[in-house]
């Protein structure tokens, strides 16, 4: 929590969208290190501007797949994926200290992100890439936060502003109506919501209900990112109902 809003709020930038107008209405920012989208200027760039804006910045690696964005599932060998999550987290590190950027967390990105909350031997491999000191981001529940759990990980259990939840309180995958959100006040409502832990709609019928969170995040390339994150910025900024 910050002293801006009543929850943090957080955005994947790097990806190649307008990350100028989406960071001023951010806490923390998760920057693509090459997996699903990114190089060594744009990571400088990304790192730049969460040191401008005086914001939290981590690393957000992918699966190896930037003809999919990161997004469709793969399966890689024990020692492959190490080297190849770890090689992206160590790129970004390495650049945040030439910068003089201290990095506080590693938030998985798309298809990796899911695989970890169902994974426990992934989860694993992933925990044991976790440099000292760093947070990790993913779902409440799941096996990676149990796996930080075991490995002393602090986790911020984390919601979305911008994508469609089930009634049972899990994401509305991908290209099914009503996973995007993209009016920025329905957004900045179910912000709202995930901030106080109150149920919201969801988008099967019924309501959703998450357990309160540390952050909510904003996708860059979400259709009016920067005035999605805007309103929901505003919205966070109001006292707890």
């Amino acid at each position: 929590m910050t002293s801006r809003t009543i929850i943090d709020i957080n955005a994947d930038i790097g990806e190649g969208w307008n990350d100028a107008a989406l960071v001023p209405f951010v806490d923390s920012v998760n920057i693509a290190c090459g997996g699903h989208t990114g190089d060594e200027a744009s990571m400088r760039t990304a790192l730049e501007l969460a040191a401008r804006h005086s914001l939290r910045a981590g690393a957000h690696p992918s699966y190896p797949d930037q003809a999919s964005f990161g997004r469709l599932p793969m399966t890689m060998a024990h020692d492959t994926f190490c080297a190849v999550i770890g090689a992206q987290i160590t790129a970004l590190s390495t650049l945040a200290k030439s910068g003089g950027v201290t990095l506080t967390h590693v938030k998985p990105h798309g298809a990796l992100y899911h695989a970890l909350y169902i994974d426990a031997s992934l989860a694993r491999a992933f925990t044991s890439l976790i440099p000292k000191l760093l947070a990790v981001v993913t779902m409440p529940g799941g096996a990676l936060a149990a796996s930080c759990a075991d490995a002393g990980i602090p986790v911020w259990f984390e919601g979305y502003a911008d994508r469609g939840y089930t009634k049972t309180g899990g994401l509305a995958p991908r290209g099914t109506p009503g996973s995007l959100i993209t009016d920025p006040e329905l957004a900045a409502q179910q912000a709202l919501s995930l901030a106080n832990g109150k149920p919201f709609p969801a988008m099967d019928g019924g309501q959703a209900a998450l357990p309160r969170l540390n952050t909510i995040c904003i996708h860059s390339d979400t259709p009016g990112a920067a005035a999605i994150a805007k309103a929901v910025a505003h919205a966070l900024r109001r006292k707890s109902p």
